[in-house]
């Protein structure tokens, strides 16, 4: 039995492994493709100039952007790997998806200082986001097949429900929507979930009102 240090490996192997199992040839060269523009330039990037809260591999990391994005089309009637119409459209969306899967994973972990360096590397690969603010700050819309922001998502002015006690409120942010979204895209496919931050952030309450 020969034992092989992740290491020395890389993300390569199970990327390969991972794009290995989708049926559609045009769409593992059009993923391939997508993995080598993005990957090798983001984690490098991240290794020299971020820092996570919590230390997290970059095998993991790649792990859980293939995770994400397994999870994503199989709840996104338009992304899904199954969809017998590959367009231009659909490769277009495609690599914004990519792009999300990435920020929500590699680009997780870090600290706001890191999410501030990692946006400017994420435009210096690709120019497809908005102008203003971070790719932190948006979602995929799917509607429209175009960027919006995660205030979109709270819908109107939000207000407690009447004789709720005040220490039960749950004010929705964009933070909350967020993080509800990438978690529970996660948990549909019963992928584990770590949520992590500082004391105070909201993440307990956060997974009980998804639970």
């Amino acid at each position: 039995m020969i034992f092989l240090d992740v290491n020395d490996l890389r993300w390569q192997p199970y990327v390969t492994s991972w794009i290995s199992n989708i049926k559609d040839e045009i769409l593992r060269e059009n993923l391939n493709d997508l993995f080598n523009k993005w990957l090798p330039r983001i984690l490098k990037f991240k290794q020299s100039f971020c820092k996570d809260l919590i230390p997290v591999s970059e095998t993991a990391s790649v792990i859980s952007l293939c995770k994400l994005l397994d999870s994503l089309q199989k709840q996104e009637a338009n992304l899904s790997f199954e969809n017998a119409k590959k367009d231009e459209v659909y490769y277009t969306m495609l690599e914004k998806w990519f792009a999300f899967s990435l920020i929500w994973s590699v680009g997780a972990s870090v600290n706001e200082e890191g999410r501030n360096l990692f946006d400017s590397q994420m435009r210096d690969i690709e120019s497809m986001f908005p102008n203003s603010l971070t790719v932190y700050d948006y979602f995929i819309n799917t509607e429209k097949l175009e960027w919006g922001l995660w205030d979109e998502k709270i819908g109107v002015a939000w207000k407690p429900p009447a004789n709720q006690q005040f220490h039960k409120m749950f004010v929705p942010t964009a933070d909350t929507a967020r993080n509800r979204f990438v978690i529970q895209a996660y948990m549909r496919q019963k992928y584990h979930v770590m949520a992590v931050g500082t004391t105070g952030t909201g993440k307990t309450a956060l997974l009980n009102g998804i639970l």
